[in-house]
């Protein structure tokens, strides 16, 4: 079968159809090109998918700051469109928030102030003792009668730290306000700031009745007396007396782990062998303890 020789014809038609369509493309390059500012000045393809050497275009800064953006504009870049679309898209995708926008710090927490305190001052050698929480006039006699039982034996003055301070420095006494530290530049002075100085035990037993005067029971505390286990149950007058106070079988509303523990304390203290503990200007035998962790009145 004899061969024949292509088509000129068509030859010549493809080859002026591929010549044509590449001029239309790099009129269409050059139209773009004309039409886009000069810090675009890139070809269609650099501009699209980006070029071997990118190299990014420094602008020349301008004496005013430029406008802030909004975001929703397309800034000029040396990464191609579509790179920028991509990480718009990336920046999208986290909780609605760009990555990396930081986070604000957490506010500091506001350190709570300490109220007003009294304080057992011994004027003998300037030795402190902690009372309690000081509210007002009204606290002064309990206040004051406590510190005369903390140190027996001792000449004791009452001393109010303000609220808000930590400095025994600045506590005033709560007759006549003057400063502690005036009572330690006098020891000082007279030479007594090191004097052996101590409370002496009290020769006769205290009175039975010393727990009534404790204004620091809270309802529901345990105290343990001479007659077994006492519950407080709270009073409406100071001081307390009997009728504030409830044995611990007559008590219901101890929790029965307690209940047990305060039990066993009981009985041991009836039969001799449990250890006594003495606070401060207490019977022999007393001892407190939180058993329902009671409101506070």
């Amino acid at each position: 079968m004899p061969l024949h020789p292509p088509d000129r014809r068509r030859t010549s038609f493809r080859s002026g159809s591929r010549a044509a369509a590449f001029c239309l493309i790099l009129a269409c390059g050059a139209t773009l090109g004309l039409n886009m500012p000069k810090s675009q000045g890139q070809g269609l393809f650099e501009l699209l998918f980006g070029g071997f050497q990118q190299q990014q275009q420094h602008r020349p800064q301008s004496a005013r700051a430029p406008a802030r953006s909004t975001g929703r504009e397309w800034r000029a870049s040396s990464r191609p469109l579509a790179h920028q679309f991509i990480a718009r898209r990336q920046e999208r995708r986290v909780g609605g928030r760009p990555v990396s926008r930081r986070r604000e710090p957490a506010a500091a927490v506001e350190p709570t102030a300490v109220g007003a305190r009294s304080y057992c001052v011994r004027e003998c050698d300037g030795y402190f003792f902690p009372v309690g929480t000081y509210s007002g006039a009204s606290d002064l006699p309990n206040h004051q009668r406590t510190c005369n039982k903390l140190c027996p034996g001792a000449k004791s003055t009452l001393y109010i730290m303000r609220a808000g301070s930590d400095k025994i420095e600045e506590a005033v006494t709560a007759r006549g306000g003057s400063l502690y530290s005036r009572l330690t530049a006098a020891l000082q002075r007279r030479g007594d700031l090191d004097r052996p100085c101590s409370c002496r035990a009290e020769t006769a037993a205290a009175p039975a009745n010393t727990i009534y005067e404790d204004f620091t029971l809270r309802r529901g505390d345990a105290v343990m007396t001479p007659r077994g286990v006492a519950i407080f149950h709270g009073g409406s007058h100071y001081p307390y007396d009997a009728r504030d106070f409830r044995s611990l079988a007559e008590t219901r509303d101890v929790p029965e782990r307690t209940r047990r523990m305060l039990a066993v304390l009981e009985r041991a203290n009836r039969h001799g062998r449990g250890g006594e503990v003495r606070r401060a200007g207490r019977p022999l035998g007393e001892h407190r303890s939180q058993s329902g962790g009671g409101d506070r009145r």
